[in-house]
């Protein structure tokens, strides 16, 4: 759900920099740790929200679900699954519909969150881990998740394509919804391999672009359907075939789903210092984030050229 604030770019950059100080930082250490009767009680009245998500997810995923014929009875794995409430896509599945799933969740406070409003969901299995790339299939395996699982998430802010391989390397989902990089333009390759102690500082270095995440799930044999803002949506190319589902150039996807949207200023008022990217070449693209990235905790590959076998596992941080 959006703020007021939210819907004004100059009181939410106003209000980001108060939270991002060194007094804001430690306010916000000091109030998120803090799990009382009455912060239960709006968590557990937020969930019933119909539409938790942020721009719009859960309606997409909803009618990509509809369209495949999978509407019915389900399983869904929600890596960094957060509180479980806030600007959820999986949470009515498992709400609504009933659906068996794995939620994931390493942070003490969000997942406490999470287990107070989940506890009413039998079919859910929770988990309290951090997601790599070294452990995601194990972990999955370890709670039984079934080989060809109807719906995976992915939202850890971090290296999310490098699990994403992991986790088609061993297991076959219909549909894989995760977050991109929105800011990032096609058809530019960025997306921060595994270090561990990496940990999203809120700013715009994290996570992957469209293209990249198109180029590995495209490998491992899925289909771009859609992007909605920064929500990518593939579809594993059978079940695509099956339904008639050709998929979408990754180019096509983000004029539709992010670029031409006359509201993502709106929606994403965050991304105000990075809507220069959209006028550019993809050679300026990639020198302009060479530049604002620079060296950060986190290795990291940017380049035009699409990503092949071993990029996760090749030295970062240069174009």
């Amino acid at each position: 759900m959006l703020t007021l604030l939210d819907r004004y770019p100059g009181a939410y950059r106003l209000l980001r920099a108060l939270r991002l100080s060194r007094g804001g930082r430690a306010l916000a250490r000091v109030r998120e740790r803090r799990i009382t009767p009455a912060r239960l009680a709006r968590h557990a009245a937020a969930a019933q929200l119909p539409d938790p998500s942020h721009a719009s997810e859960w309606t997409h995923l909803r009618g990509l679900l509809d369209r495949l014929g999978l509407a019915g009875d389900g399983f869904a794995v929600d890596l960094a699954a957060g509180d479980g409430v806030t600007s959820s896509c999986t949470l009515p599945l498992f709400r609504d519909r009933g659906w068996s799933g794995l939620a994931v969740e390493c942070d003490p406070v969000r997942f406490a969150l999470l287990e107070h409003v989940y506890r009413g969901f039998g079919r859910v299995r929770l988990a309290r881990r951090r997601v790599t790339p070294g452990n995601a299939a194990a972990l999955l395996a370890e709670h039984g998740v079934p080989r060809e699982f109807t719906v995976l998430n992915l939202d850890l802010d971090s290296y999310d394509l490098a699990v994403a391989g992991a986790v088609l390397a061993a297991f076959r989902p219909l549909v894989v919804d995760m977050e991109v990089n929105e800011k990032i333009p096609p058809p530019v390759r960025f997306a921060l391999r595994y270090t561990p102690d990496f940990r999203w500082d809120e700013g715009h270095c994290y996570g992957c672009s469209l293209s990249a995440a198109a180029d590995v799930l495209g490998a491992a044999g899925y289909r771009l359907e859609g992007l909605e803002y920064n929500n990518a949506f593939f579809v594993r190319a059978d079940l695509a075939k099956r339904q008639g589902l050709r998929g979408v150039t990754p180019e096509a996807a983000y004029r539709a789903g992010y670029a031409e949207r006359a509201d993502r200023r709106r929606l994403f008022p965050w991304n105000r210092d990075m809507e220069d990217l959209l006028e550019c070449g993809p050679e300026e693209v990639v020198s302009r984030l060479a530049r604002r990235f620079g060296p950060t905790r986190a290795s990291w590959v940017l380049q035009r050229k699409p990503l092949g076998p071993g990029w996760a596992d090749a030295p970062g941080g240069s174009p």
